[in-house]
């Protein structure tokens, strides 16, 4: 029963010195060649859909961006606006449709997208990175892939 108890005892010793000597390996970041996307709308924007209570409070700054054409995933138009100070609302819109995805991400540093990429890049490190170290630690890049018409966060 003695070595029993030693045994049990030295389990978590033996488990942490395993753990420990696992490497850690740092999962790189999501890159937009990863999320490419091939085909582009060249046409003029539709006019954007403001069918709803929630699009029509935000109709000037949806429709303006919305003029501006595709900016990312090669359809659709990301547009961002000021909710507070270090709060920017992120709303997507399809150039083809005129369809309005208000998306509820809100981002204190803005975002990075592409044309060519269905990835949207909320507080890029490249701007936090800019920041003073205590600042720094309380936000994070947040990446999200455009799918199925809605942002999915992939890290």
């Amino acid at each position: 029963m003695r070595q029993l108890w030693k045994t049990f005892l030295a389990l978590p010793l033996v488990a942490g010195v395993a753990l420990t000597a696992i490497p850690s390996q740092s999962i790189a970041a999501p890159s937009f060649s990863q999320y490419r996307v091939t085909q582009r709308y060249n046409g003029r924007p539709a006019p954007v859909n403001l069918s709803t209570p929630s699009t029509r409070r935000f109709r000037t700054v949806l429709t303006n961006g919305a003029k501006l054409g595709p900016n990312f995933a090669g359809q659709y138009t990301v547009i961002t606006w000021g909710c507070g100070t270090e709060c920017q609302q992120v709303a997507i819109v399809d150039a083809k449709t005129g369809r309005v995805y208000l998306t509820g991400i809100t981002a204190s540093l803005g975002v990075k997208h592409q044309l060519n990429s269905r990835l949207l890049v909320v507080n890029p490190p490249e701007e936090i990175a800019q920041l003073s170290p205590e600042y720094a630690k309380r936000i994070t890049t947040r990446y999200y892939v455009w799918q199925n018409n809605r942002l999915v966060q992939v890290k």
